[in-house]
């Protein structure tokens, strides 16, 4: 969260297609696959329900413009746990 995008893979749902605006929560369908996206960053709705802001490949008509907000904080569609990222080591440059 506090060095920069991520990549991250989550288990894809039959919902999932359908996800226009708001935060995506899993509630029904059946599991489809393994989608692939960059975390850009996180908050908090109005409501108190945190998310993370993420951008896919199907672009600008898809979702928020090409972007779609996930439930944040418990693993949802284990979206977390198969979050990467990697550290630059800039001192051999």
């Amino acid at each position: 969260m506090e060095n920069g995008s991520v990549h991250t893979e989550f288990e894809v749902f039959e919902d999932y297609l359908n996800y226009e605006h708001g935060i995506y929560q899993h509630v029904t369908g059946a599991y489809i696959g393994y989608y692939s996206v960059k975390i850009l960053g996180w908050g908090t709705d109005k409501q108190g329900v945190p998310y993370w802001i993420a951008a896919n490949s199907l672009g600008e008509d898809w979702g928020e413009k090409g972007y779609f907000r996930f439930l944040r904080g418990s693993d949802h569609c284990k979206i977390e746990s198969n979050a990467v990222a990697g550290f630059a080591d800039l001192s051999r440059l």
